[in-house]
Protein backbone atom coordinates (compact mmCIF):
# COMPACT_ATOMS: atom_id res chain seq x y z
CA UNK A 1 0.00 0.00 0.00
CA UNK A 2 1.21 3.30 -0.83
CA UNK A 3 1.65 5.98 1.90
CA UNK A 4 -0.73 8.37 2.48
CA UNK A 5 0.83 11.98 1.43
CA UNK A 6 0.29 15.28 3.79
CA UNK A 7 1.10 18.85 3.35
CA UNK A 8 2.10 20.57 6.42
CA UNK A 9 2.21 24.85 6.37
CA UNK A 10 4.18 26.14 9.20
CA UNK A 11 6.33 23.42 8.75
CA UNK A 12 9.84 24.65 10.14
CA UNK A 13 8.51 25.36 13.60
CA UNK A 14 6.72 24.40 16.52
CA UNK A 15 3.05 22.65 16.04
CA UNK A 16 3.67 22.49 12.24
CA UNK A 17 7.27 20.85 12.78
CA UNK A 18 5.43 18.98 15.40
CA UNK A 19 3.04 17.42 12.48
CA UNK A 20 5.15 16.37 10.42
CA UNK A 21 7.31 14.45 12.99
CA UNK A 22 4.06 12.46 13.73
CA UNK A 23 3.33 11.64 10.05
CA UNK A 24 6.41 10.39 9.67
CA UNK A 25 6.74 8.41 12.36
CA UNK A 26 3.43 6.75 11.26
CA UNK A 27 5.09 6.02 7.58
CA UNK A 28 3.16 9.17 5.61
CA UNK A 29 5.18 11.01 3.00
CA UNK A 30 5.15 14.74 4.64
CA UNK A 31 5.50 18.32 2.81
CA UNK A 32 6.47 20.70 4.97
CA UNK A 33 6.57 24.44 3.83
CA UNK A 34 6.92 27.84 5.78
CA UNK A 35 8.48 30.99 4.57
CA UNK A 36 11.89 30.31 6.08
CA UNK A 37 13.99 28.03 3.76
CA UNK A 38 16.69 27.82 6.89
CA UNK A 39 14.33 26.62 9.19
CA UNK A 40 12.66 24.20 6.71
CA UNK A 41 16.18 22.62 6.15
CA UNK A 42 16.70 22.62 9.93
CA UNK A 43 13.73 20.26 10.14
CA UNK A 44 14.90 17.97 6.78
CA UNK A 45 18.13 17.47 8.61
CA UNK A 46 16.28 16.54 12.15
CA UNK A 47 14.71 13.65 10.07
CA UNK A 48 17.54 12.49 7.81
CA UNK A 49 16.62 9.21 8.27
CA UNK A 50 13.08 9.62 6.69
CA UNK A 51 14.43 12.09 3.93
CA UNK A 52 13.16 9.89 1.26
CA UNK A 53 9.85 10.49 2.99
CA UNK A 54 10.03 14.25 2.88
CA UNK A 55 9.82 17.61 0.67
CA UNK A 56 10.42 21.00 2.07
CA UNK A 57 9.26 23.64 -0.04
CA UNK A 58 9.43 27.32 0.40
CA UNK A 59 6.69 29.23 -0.03
CA UNK A 60 3.71 31.78 1.76
CA UNK A 61 0.89 30.68 1.66
CA UNK A 62 -1.09 33.73 1.35
CA UNK A 63 0.45 33.93 -2.06
CA UNK A 64 -1.71 32.09 -4.96
CA UNK A 65 1.54 31.33 -6.54
CA UNK A 66 3.34 29.99 -3.66
CA UNK A 67 0.41 27.45 -3.19
CA UNK A 68 0.22 26.28 -6.31
CA UNK A 69 4.10 25.79 -6.02
CA UNK A 70 3.99 23.76 -3.01
CA UNK A 71 0.98 21.74 -4.70
CA UNK A 72 2.86 21.22 -7.68
CA UNK A 73 6.06 20.20 -6.13
CA UNK A 74 3.71 17.29 -4.05
CA UNK A 75 2.57 16.07 -7.31
CA UNK A 76 5.84 15.92 -8.63
CA UNK A 77 7.52 13.81 -5.94
CA UNK A 78 4.99 11.80 -4.60
CA UNK A 79 2.60 12.00 -6.96
CA UNK A 80 -0.39 12.60 -5.18
CA UNK A 81 -2.24 14.46 -1.95
CA UNK A 82 -4.15 13.00 0.35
Amino acid sequence: MQSKVVIITGGGSGIGKACASTFLARGYRVVISGRRMDRLLEVVGEFKSSSEHLLAVQADVSVEEDAKRIIDATFAKFGRID
